[in-house]
């Protein structure tokens, strides 16, 4: 068996994501685009750089800070993007 790196893998998700995408399947295509995208962002990280979607989560976290909203990573809320206190707490308690 040959051993595939990890951005082959990534690209061929990328790739099969948008040919799904094109047949209509949504909601496979989004699937496969965030798996992409988790191990696009993992290499990047990897060489110190950001991807996009980090530097926006950051910069909408940094924006928040500014005019007093409280935000909360992803990792406190099992992978779910919720930034505000008021939505951390709703979502607590919907567990």
């Amino acid at each position: 068996m040959r051993k595939i790196a990890k951005f082959e893998v990534a690209e061929e998700q990328l790739f099969d994501c948008l040919n799904l995408f094109v047949e209509g399947r949504y909601y496979s295509a989004s699937t496969l685009a965030g798996a992409a995208e988790e191990i696009f962002s993992k290499l990047l990280n990897s060489r110190g750089e950001q991807s996009q979607l980090d530097e926006a989560h950051e910069f909408e976290s940094m924006i928040r800070t500014s005019v007093g909203q409280n935000v909360r990573s992803k990792s406190s809320t099992g992978g779910r993007s919720i930034q505000t206190e008021k939505q951390f707490e709703a979502y607590r308690y919907k567990k």
